[in-house]
């Protein structure tokens, strides 16, 4: 992992093996940093059902050509809910949500789930 595919408030593991929030990024230092320490201090958190489960997704059905699948979904106040695949990959619902396209790689680590609800819905995603 490195420090350019972090934002602020990504949750990772430091040395110890604690979860630590990121709140400050100096990308320009050499070797880059993350809250003041090296990024070799720091590793990704694995992507698990139990993260996904503090993050507020429910476990659902997806249609797809090929048939159903178990998947991920976090519905909030928009009209499109946030869904991801069985293997943690992004979601597209189309024909009237009858059917299902993968539209990126598996998401493995929960620092790339949180960027990529940032990026897509414009708001930070929560973990209780």
């Amino acid at each position: 992992m490195k420090a350019t595919e972090l934002m602020p408030k990504n949750y990772l593991f430091n040395r110890d093996k604690e979860i630590e929030q990121v709140w400050g990024l100096d990308v320009w230092y050499d070797p880059p940093q993350i809250n003041n320490e090296f990024e070799d201090n720091y590793i990704p958190i694995p992507l698990t059902e139990e993260w996904l489960k503090k993050a507020g997704f429910k476990k659902m059905e997806l249609k797809y050509l090929s048939g159903i699948k178990t998947g991920w979904i976090l519905e909030d106040d928009t009209l499109y809910p946030f869904i991801l695949g069985e293997y943690f990959q992004p979601i597209i619902q189309i024909n009237g949500f009858s059917e299902n396209i993968d539209i990126g790689s598996p998401l493995m680590f929960l620092h790339r789930l949180q960027n990529c609800y940032y990026v897509l819905k414009e708001k930070e995603l929560i973990i209780k």
